[in-house]
Formats: structure tokens, C-alpha cells, sequence
């Protein structure tokens, strides 16, 4: 029933100029050169590249992006400067007591009473 009263309608719009099967020949000659041009890509997709084909594919924007950080990690250490101008040896950052630092440096074996000392000096 709606159908008939929006066929009927004058005032709808001739959109029949927009059919792409109203010309057959056109049609299938627009199809021919969609797929002759669509060929390439559907090849290449086809084809099952390796694990290095595929990471060669993203070589580019690896080093890119590597470069990019690289660029921005150099950026931000010449701009940014220690707050503390002491200078941390390798035993204090990974925690190591001084003494027991200076006892490897000049390789002195402690005694028990300085490690019982060492173990009351320092929190």
C-alpha cells in the first residue's frame, strides 16, 4: 500500500539516470576496468609472504621511529640537568653500604665486630 503511494507520488525524484545497469555494455565495461585495475593488489595480497618478508615491510617505519626517540632521548639530556651536583658511585645506586664499598675497593676482609658495627651504623 506505501509503495503504491510513493510510486504514484509526483513529486518523487527520477533517479532511474542513476542506475549503473541501465546500459548493460557500460555496466560491464565499468566492472572490466575496475577489476583490471584492482588486479595488482588482489595479486599481492594473494601472495603469503614470510615472517622476514613481513617484518622487512615494516623496516621503515622501525627506523623511523627509532630514530625519532633517539632524537627526543638526546633532546631531553641536554636540556635536563641533575637537581643534586653529588656524584652517586655505581655501590651507593645499587645500594651497597660505603664501608662495605671501600672494603671491596682496597680488598680488605672485615673482622665480625666491624660487620656488627656496620650493621648498627647504618640504617
Amino acid at each position: 500500500m506505501m509503495d503504491d503511494q510513493i510510486l504514484g507520488d509526483p513529486d518523487r525524484l527520477d533517479l532511474s539516470s542513476l542506475d549503473p545497469r541501465a546500459d548493460t555494455a557500460r555496466f560491464e565495461r565499468l566492472l572490466r576496468e575496475v577489476r583490471l585495475a584492482a588486479t595488482p593488489e588482489l595479486v599481492r595480497r594473494q601472495a603469503n609472504p614470510s615472517l622476514w618478508g613481513q617484518l622487512a615491510r615494516w623496516r621503515r617505519p622501525v627506523f623511523a621511529a627509532s630514530g625519532l626517540l633517539a632524537l627526543a632521548s638526546a633532546v631531553v639530556l641536554m636540556v635536563v640537568h641533575p637537581s643534586t651536583t653529588t656524584q652517586t658511585t655505581l655501590a651507593e645506586a645499587f645500594g651497597v653500604p660505603s664501608q662495605v664499598a671501600r672494603w671491596v675497593q682496597v680488598n680488605d676482609k672485615p673482622t665480625p665486630v666491624d660487620l656488627f658495627g656496620l650493621e648498627r651504623s647504618e640504617p
